[in-house]
């Protein structure tokens, strides 16, 4: 069989539009002698249908346009859709002859394993993962296909025993920075993929959305393997692109004219994706002009530089923020390089100090973006947002380096700069290092101090480790006491952040650091007995759940099943009436009718 993916940049809920490219996509496949295509995850829901997906007109139109696309499709389709208000929660439909006929459904924390519908509800052959363990499954033209949406789900149907011909991967995975996986093809050069299509010796068809649904950023990357590991077809990165490869479960290899395996570059992929996720950002928020100050520092002129590459200098606008007169200069030097129109408050005001000249270009930029439509862009990076939120707090839109640590964005603004010089050498110097009293612990210059303090904060906030695991007997406690406690401290301001593109495993914003805790964590001589009650280890999640770097999965703890029992046997001891809460009954203690004890009305029933 000759089969297609259309990997595709789409809008959320532009259901018209979106049915009708992906019909014309299909017509496109068929065209090429394709008897299956097969579309990403985010073509219909994005990265999740977020709140929309309790609201039942919004399902309504949702299953309408299923229907309508289920009419217009040539050959048949594979769809798959994330239902719920995350990615946790999601439905694989099978599209043929007019017919939408849904396989099973994926729960969060199930690896892609989930509830198999009865194949004579629709699909054909389900089942295929072993004993007790099905598997979303259809059989098309003589050929089995099973269906799972992550690495979890991939290694579970390897160790269950696949028995299927192809193996479709429907990755709901966004661009991490750090895990070659989430790019697909390009994680094939570091080992990815490889084992599992050869342990289940099945094809495998990797497929994944391009471009950027709310934060989260998608780089393609699609691909066919075959069960040896060469690559029957590729869709290149950060593009929209429709690949077919024959897929021929009787094939042994070698591939007539396989494909070569793209190589993975950090820091490239990390610029792309940043442009790719501001780009789509001001696209789909209709938003088409930008505006940011320029401080003549190194985060304000990479930021421009994403901004330019994203929307192209006529539609950016900058205001001069910088405070003294080399900053100035070169505030001015990169506004002529990057061509864009740049505006400076009364001169005045440079009297006043940093905070009076931030505080009137910002002024000077909120009223121009008023009278123009622009969206403010903030300069704010991930390591500023960790330690000193409170000076990004504002009428920002977008801080397109809001999950990239600081030491890597001194590694984009060299990369941009084999692009073109635009970055002038002083603004590149400028690294604006927080303020912590115990900097010099990390070592004597700003680029050691930086790369310290930035390991420390991704220890903490992507690897959940405590002070004393961060700390490891190095001279340097005070600083990483320091570190985390600003962490804390500043939780509330954080929550005012502008939204910034996920590059990461676990951005900023999913800290979950109650505002105003009192407790501060601190270096012990040793590591701290873990009590019993938290003795079970915890997997450490991303924003939608999910642990992309296995070796993380032991970071952390959660109260173990005993200790979870006895709860819940305190709670029933003390509140023996709960259970008419939990069921929905009416508490037999209480009057109030037949409507329960809350009565009747809107809220009667919460």
């Amino acid at each position: 069989m000759r089969i297609a993916i259309a990997q595709m940049d789409t809008v959320v809920g532009d259901f018209d539009a979106t049915v009708a490219r992906m019909a014309a996509q299909a017509e496109s496949a068929q065209g090429q002698g394709a008897g299956l295509v097969v579309f990403p995850l985010q073509a219909l829901s994005g990265g999740s249908f977020g709140g929309l997906a309790v609201i039942d007109d919004f399902a309504a139109d949702f299953v309408a346009a299923l229907g309508r696309l289920a009419d217009s499709l040539p050959i048949p389709a594979l769809v798959p859709v994330a239902l719920g208000e995350d990615a946790g929660s999601c439905i694989v439909v099978l599209m043929r002859d007019g017919r939408v006929e849904p396989l099973g459904v994926m729960s969060a924390g199930e690896g892609g394993q989930g509830d198999a519908l009865d194949p004579a509800q629709g699909a054909g052959a389900a089942g295929m993962a072993g004993p007790g363990e099905a598997v979303p499954g259809f059989v098309l033209d003589g050929l089995s296909f099973v269906v799972v949406f992550d690495e979890e789900g991939l290694d579970r149907l390897v160790q269950d025993g696949n028995a299927a011909d192809v193996i479709v991967y429907a990755s709901r995975d966004w661009y991490d920075t750090n895990d070659e996986a989430t790019t697909l093809a390009c994680g094939i050069g570091g080992g990815c993929f490889v084992r599992e299509a050869s342990a289940a010796d099945a094809w495998l068809v990797a497929a994944c959305g391009v471009g950027a649904y709310d934060e989260q950023v998608f780089c393609g990357g699609s691909f066919v393997m075959a069960p040896w590991g060469e690559l029957a077809a590729v869709a290149p990165s950060f593009e929209e692109a429709l690949v077919v490869a024959d897929v021929d479960p009787l094939d042994e290899g070698p591939l007539d004219r396989p494909v070569a395996v793209p190589a993975y570059q950090r820091i490239p992929y990390l610029w792309e994706a940043l442009v790719l996720g501001t780009r789509g950002f001001f696209a789909k928020e209709g938003i088409s002009h930008a505006g940011i100050a320029l401080a003549g520092d190194l985060c304000s002129s990479v930021a421009a530089a994403v901004l330019v590459d994203a929307l192209g200098p006529t539609r950016v606008h900058a205001v001069i923020a910088a405070e003294d007169a080399p900053a100035i200069a070169d505030a001015r030097e990169l506004a002529r390089n990057l061509r864009v129109d740049a505006f400076e408050p009364a001169r005045l005001a440079r009297d006043g100090g940093t905070a009076a000249v931030a505080d009137l270009a910002m002024a000077e930029l909120s009223a121009r973006s008023r009278e123009g439509g622009w969206g403010i862009v903030s300069p704010a990076d991930k390591t500023g947002g960790c330690l000193e939120p409170q000076a990004f707090v504002g009428p920002f839109a977008w801080a397109p380096l809001g999950d990239v640590y600081r030491t890597d964005v001194a590694a984009l603004a060299r990369f941009r700069q084999t692009r073109s010089p635009v970055i002038p050498r002083g603004a590149l110097s400028r690294l604006g290092l927080p303020r912590l009293r115990h900097a010099a612990q990390a070592g004597a210059s700003e680029e050691a101090q930086l790369n310290a303090i930035d390991a420390m904060l991704l220890m903490s906030v992507e690897r959940r480790m405590g002070a004393t695991a961060i700390a490891d007997g190095q001279p340097w406690a005070g600083l990483v006491e320091e570190v985390l406690g600003r962490l804390s401290q500043h939780e509330a301001y954080r929550r005012a952040l502008p939204s910034a593109p996920f590059v990461s495993s676990r951005a900023i914003s999913d800290l979950d650091i109650p505002a105003g805790v009192a407790w501060r964590d601190h270096v012990r001589d040793e590591q701290a007995p873990v009590p019993g009650a938290f003795g079970a280890p915890m997997a450490s999640g991303s924003p939608a759940g999910r642990t992309r770097d296995k070796a993380d999965a032991t970071e952390g703890a959660s109260v173990s099943d005993d200790v979870m029992e006895r709860l819940l046997g305190e709670l029933d001891a003390l509140y023996p009436d709960l259970d008419w809460l939990q069921d929905g009954e009416k508490d037999p203690s209480e009057g109030g009718g037949e409507d329960g004890a809350f009565g009747s009305g809107l809220f009667s029933e919460n």
